[in-house]
């Protein structure tokens, strides 16, 4: 018959500190994965925004410019009109 060996309680002992520090690392590790995929969407979400905003003053710098081209043009016209009435005096 064969027995199984009797473990030394030291042994054992050391081995399941390192069995719990190794869950802690591992509870710790997660956590800290979690914590970056948070990040990691506030930062996703960030840049959507940014685009968005983005996307927005493009727009109205757009339309900022169709408004001074079309003052430029009324100003022309109110000038040209206003030497013809001057020439005509």
């Amino acid at each position: 018959m064969t027995t199984q060996p009797k473990m030394n309680p030291d042994r054992i002992l050391t081995r399941l500190k390192l069995y719990r520090e190794k869950a802690i690392d591992k509870e710790a590790l997660e956590f800290e994965v979690k914590a970056f995929q948070d990040k990691l969407k506030q930062y996703d979400t960030l840049c959507r925004e940014l685009h968005r905003l983005n996307s927005r003053m493009t727009n109205i710098i757009g339309y900022i410019l169709e408004k001074i081209i079309e003052i430029d043009e009324l100003k022309k016209e109110i000038e040209e009109k206003g030497e013809k009435s001057w020439k005509k005096n």
